[in-house]
């Protein structure tokens, strides 16, 4: 999914998955940027939601990711 800002998805692996959001990042993102500044914009979108995202959806943390991709994962404490 996507709107005017961010791109939104849902990512599986195994029987884990990801909810993420994201500032855009495609070509019809940046050329309309030459006009009218989007990414401050999406930025400041993006910290309004934050805290509601993350509480619908972070229950764990990445803590980083190894050579081949493969993500660390911490459960948050409640």
């Amino acid at each position: 999914m996507r709107n005017a800002f961010a791109d939104f998805g849902i990512s599986t692996y195994g029987s884990l998955v990801a909810v993420w959001i994201a500032e855009r990042d495609d070509p019809a993102y940046w050329d309309a940027d030459w006009r009218t500044a989007r990414s401050p914009r999406a930025r400041h979108w993006l910290a309004q939601i934050s805290a509601r995202f993350d509480a619908l959806f972070g229950d764990y943390d990445c803590l980083g990711h190894m050579s081949n991709g493969e993500g660390i994962f911490a459960r948050r404490a409640a």
